[in-house]
């Protein structure tokens, strides 16, 4: 290798040095700052208190460098097929629904009633009073009109026997006149339900008991019997309405990273958001219990986050540092083949002079076959050269491994001449 290229060589090999240096030390401080994500979320109908309550968690994960930006759906099903899709991330659900393969649960949050409401003059013929009538069971896409389907398919009352209707909530809340509303409205939400709080005060509609939440809970175990408090919706709701509810749940893709699952899950049972979505009934001690879908790994970690073993703060640590120890693993490798070029390098050196001995010493087999005249002054001259050879070779190489041998070597030669 000429000396030319060693040195390109070597100015290559020291820039590439330079540089995984400065790249560990520019992941190192930057493993130092937290990651933000941004997040696309499917809560529902804007209208919807769901969607309020993303808001409101949208607002409060900020603090844990999560930026989550809503996008309206027309229900809990669009959101599941969204998410299945990857164009959501996460989502707030009605529960008791059919999932996807790609869904895993973060948390159950607080059951959400389902509530029928009825104009003034059906409300006497209850939940059999609706036959031929024009009902409202939310609009295609969401999980109140699977839920209020399951719940007429349950009474006998079949999709040819009423009108269905797809007025939206806001046009809805818009109206002027009871003229323009459907005869029964279903809904599902937190209470209180702005819509039912609109449809009760401003045009007396009532609240139609649905006591079928056991009977139910027989064929699904995601419904519940709920109870909605009497005056919930002012003095016109004197008592209490016995109907059907199913969970609120934060759903998620499954290969969403799980540092962002243990953040929505610090926000979503920080005390603040808590407060702020008044949700007093979020289950903070048990959150697995019963999963609808599969658990997301992010929550298993989250639960584990005060064992001895594995903390959370290991575990953010490890997801920070992967940059730097990628880095650091860089460098080592360009270090070895630094130090295995320099290796090979000086190895080089010594075997040019074991080359050049070899050379001449076939050189003097040469010339005692040839028995010219000159012979004696030949080997003189070749006994000077060997000699300034075993020299040099002494002052450049005299801690090298070869050394010896090459010293042992030489003298052989050097010897064969006298």
């Amino acid at each position: 290798m000429s000396p030319q290229m060693s040195r390109g060589i070597l100015a290559v090999l020291a820039f590439l040095l330079l540089c995984a240096l400065g790249f560990i030390l520019y992941s190192y401080y930057d493993s130092k700052k937290p990651r933000s994500y941004t997040l696309k979320m499917g809560a529902g109908d804007p209208q919807g208190t769901r969607y309020v309550i993303g808001e409101k968690l949208a607002r409060e994960a900020e603090r844990q460098h999560l930026r989550i930006n809503l996008v309206p759906t027309q229900g809990s099903i669009e959101v599941i097929s969204l998410l299945s899709q990857e164009s959501l991330d996460i989502g707030l659900v009605q529960g008791g629904l059919p999932g996807r393969p790609e869904i895993t649960q973060v948390m159950g949050l607080i059951f959400e009633p389902l509530r029928l409401l009825v104009k003034p003059h059906l409300f006497a013929a209850g939940i059999g009073g609706l036959k031929d009538k024009r009902l409202n069971l939310s609009r295609p896409g969401s999980g109140t009109r699977v839920l209020s389907g399951k719940v007429l398919d349950f009474i006998g009352l079949k999709e040819v026997e009423y009108k269905p209707d797809d007025m939206p909530y806001s046009q809805i809340m818009g109206s002027k006149s009871i003229n323009d509303l459907p005869d029964a409205i279903f809904t599902v939400s937190l209470m209180p339900s702005t819509v039912a709080q609109f449809l009760i005060s401003k045009f007396d509609y009532k609240l139609v008991e649905l006591p079928y939440g056991k009977s139910l809970a027989i064929r699904d175990v995601w419904m519940n019997d709920v109870t909605i408090p009497p005056y919930t919706y002012g003095p016109r709701q004197d008592k209490g309405i016995q109907t059907i509810g199913t969970r609120m749940l934060l759903i998620a893709r499954n290969n969403l990273p799980s540092e962002v699952i243990i953040r929505l899950l610090y926000t979503a049972y920080s005390p603040d958001f808590i407060q702020s979505s008044n949700l007093p009934l979020i289950e903070t001690s048990n959150q697995e219990s019963l999963p609808e879908y599969p658990l997301h790994p992010g929550v298993n970690i989250y639960k584990t986050r005060n064992s001895p073993l594995i903390t959370y703060d290991f575990f953010m640590k490890l997801s920070h540092y992967n940059l730097f120890f990628l880095s650091l693993a860089i460098f080592i490798i360009i270090l070895f083949v630094f130090f295995r070029f320099f290796r090979q390098k000086r190895f080089s050196a010594i075997r040019s002079v074991f080359n050049e001995v070899s050379h001449i010493e076939f050189e003097i087999g040469e010339l005692r076959r040839d028995n010219l005249p000159n012979l004696q002054h030949n080997l003189q001259q070749i006994q000077d050269k060997l000699v300034i050879i075993r020299r040099e070779a002494t002052s450049r190489y005299l801690d090298h491994p070869l050394m010896p041998s090459l010293q042992t070597y030489m003298a052989s030669v050097i010897n064969s001449l006298n």
